[in-house]
């Protein structure tokens, strides 16, 4: 993973960048949302450890999104 720290209209902000291949992903945060992460931390690790399981290639999701209940409902 590389950090970088940069600025955005005066004020400092994170980002955290995984490649994976030709995939790369990026999170970008500031001060205000890094205080919020550090707050929940332990969740977070907890969550992490939870639901951090390979999902098999052709499996349905464990919950439908919001947008097929809504569909349901019409």
């Amino acid at each position: 993973m590389k950090i970088q720290i940069g600025d955005f209209q005066g004020k400092p902000f994170m980002t955290l960048v995984e490649e994976q291949g030709r995939y790369k992903t990026e999170l970008n945060f500031g001060i205000k949302k890094a205080k919020m992460i550090l707050a929940a931390i332990d969740h977070i690790k907890e969550f992490v450890a939870k639901y951090d399981k390979p999902v098999p290639p052709q499996s349905k999701p464990d919950r439908e999104t919001i947008a097929e209940l809504q569909l349901k409902e019409e």
